[in-house]
């Protein structure tokens, strides 16, 4: 999204690649034997194999919790199947906002395809889609472990400014990289010839969609990274948020409804077809209040 976005992903991306790419392991004990289990990451940051079985009822919000899992991560909680970990230096208040902020994306209404909706929502637990909240300073300090035993696509950092879409972003990177994509491998998947992508490869053919900050040498985590960046410029653009909240950054010129319908009309069925049967925007008091 902006600089600073693209600094963090690069830390990201370094930090899981010291971890995963030295073939990264869990322990399992039965016992007195301990098993070495490897837990594979697509693109290092999403679990290829289903880690755990879903609730009967994934609308369910845990609250804060206290938890010592994880070197630095004092609390977490877990909404709607996604998972969250943050230090004693995030207010609550904030970790709350957050919640409340992902419910909202996922309303039981009717004309929503609530098979489709809880489906999404079971693969961010099953996976373990994860969003570790952290400040600035916290930033390059994730527990390795937790990097390991999640999927781990983003973080989410508090900060002052521009606030309402750095918690949006990432919480639609945990749902597109992990629940949509496997409840829509055909269309949400990482495949080259997925639906997301050739939409993608259009907007980048346009000149929709500037590229040119997102250079590395691994193709895999590359090809994820612009995946999940796209999908969040198509579904904020088409929530007709971008205007307000959005930073206005040369990456994505397409930044309303109308411009989608207009320039990229792949996108507008592609979005018609799954995001809008499952999801939307929150309200506009809860993009709001992380403004105050």
């Amino acid at each position: 999204m902006a600089k600073k976005s693209i600094i963090i992903r690069m830390i990201m991306v370094l930090t899981v690649s010291m971890l995963i790419g030295c073939g990264a392991k869990s322990d399992i004990s039965k016992g007195n034997t301990t098993i070495e289990k490897k837990i594979n990451h697509y693109g290092e940051a999403i679990i290829t194999e289903v880690q755990r079985e879903a609730p009967d009822d994934i609308y369910t919000d845990s609250g804060i919790v206290k938890t010592n899992e994880y070197i630095g991560m004092t609390k977490k909680m877990e909404v709607y199947g996604l998972t969250f970990f943050a230090s004693d230096n995030i207010p609550d208040e904030f970790m709350n906002k957050v919640a409340t902020t992902f419910k909202e994306m996922f309303p039981k209404l009717e004309g929503v395809n609530a098979s489709k909706q809880e489906e999404v929502l079971e693969n961010l637990y099953k996976y373990k889609a994860c969003l570790p909240i952290v400040t600035e300073k916290e930033m390059g300090n994730i527990s390795m472990d937790l990097i390991n035993e999640y999927s781990v696509c983003d973080i989410i950092m508090k900060v002052d400014d521009k606030q309402t879409m750095e918690v949006v972003e990432h919480l639609l990177h945990a749902t597109t990289d992990v629940g949509f994509s496997y409840a829509y491998p055909k269309k949400w998947g990482f495949a080259k010839d997925s639906e997301i992508t050739v939409v993608m490869n259009k907007a980048i053919e346009d000149r929709n969609f500037n590229i040119s900050g997102y250079e590395m040498e691994n193709e895999e985590v590359k090809q994820r990274i612009l995946v999940q960046e796209f999908a969040y410029w198509l579904i904020t653009s088409e929530w007709n948020i971008q205007e307000r909240y959005g930073s206005n950054e040369q990456e994505w010129t397409l930044n309303t409804s109308q411009k989608v319908e207009k320039d990229l009309p792949l996108g507008k069925i592609l979005y018609n077809a799954t995001v809008a049967k499952i999801m939307t925007f929150p309200k506009a008091q809860t993009l709001e209040n992380f403004k105050k």
